[in-house]
């Protein structure tokens, strides 16, 4: 099994990257996981011998929750966590969001932050001192198919279980009658349910009858923040057809 100074060697060389800089040779230790809410660790860094910096592959346009826990006292260094294949990042990146006050909130011994990947690569977090666990959800919800066809319109409900506003983005994609992908920008209300239709207004529309295909919705919200639902339903709403609109990759833990 390789260590995890060779899995180092390994990401600096795929990323292109070179240790000469001071602060990239901060990080000394990597431990890659699953973003699937898995819990890694405890790890220890000592803030100069061995500081860790676990990562995860994240994939263009999902979105992401990141959470460290201290298994002693308070984190006695800050972590931080950088931009797309940032080897060792020694601050937070501008699309790095803290979620730390949204249920369920933690304390001086937590970290949480949410990220929406811009593209597919390593998205690392520096640890400089502490004992601590770690995970990352997935926190992108999918729905397998949506319709315009035959009369037929597609509602998706989407609920946020805290007492925070969460900010999102619904893209729906076509894959029969075309291939046009529609976004919309979402905010939902704290502890309300917030529904939208391929009537409403989506940037690249309006989506037009006949089409079809599937949706994801990605946020700046923790695991399990967000709930959703679906229904395709007929021009006099005598036919409701559940659809079904959740996470894929994420532990609910």
């Amino acid at each position: 099994m390789p260590t995890v100074r060779t899995i180092l060697a390994m990401l600096v060389l795929a990323l292109g990257l070179s240790l000469a800089d001071p602060a990239q040779a901060q990080c000394t230790d990597y431990v890659i996981t699953f973003a699937d809410g898995r819990v890694m660790g405890p790890f220890t860094s000592n803030g100069s011998t061995t500081i860790f910096a676990p990562y995860f592959q994240a994939s263009a346009g999902h979105s992401y929750s990141i959470e460290i826990v201290s298994a002693t006292d308070a984190l006695a260094g800050a972590a931080t966590t950088g931009a797309l294949s940032e080897i060792c990042p020694t601050a937070d990146h501008a699309t790095v969001s803290s979620n730390e006050p949204i249920d369920p909130r933690g304390d001086s011994r937590t970290y949480r932050v949410t990220t929406t990947a811009s593209g597919s690569g390593y998205i690392v977090t520096r640890v400089p001192t502490g004992t601590f666990y770690y995970s990352v959800s997935d926190t992108t919800l999918y729905n397998s198919s949506w319709s315009t066809v035959g009369g037929f319109a597609t509602q998706w409900g989407l609920q946020n279980t805290t007492g925070s506003s969460i900010s999102g983005t619904l893209t729906v994609r076509e894959s029969f009658g075309g291939s046009a992908t529609y976004t919309r920008a979402v905010t939902l209300p704290a502890n309300q349910t917030t529904f939208i239709t391929t009537f409403d207004a989506f940037t690249g529309g309006p989506i037009p009858a006949g089409r079809g295909g599937s949706a994801t919705f990605t946020h700046n919200g923790p695991s399990q923040a967000v709930q959703g639902d679906g229904y395709l339903f007929n021009s006099s709403n005598t036919i409701l057809t559940p659809i079904v609109f959740r996470t894929a990759r994420d532990s609910g833990r």
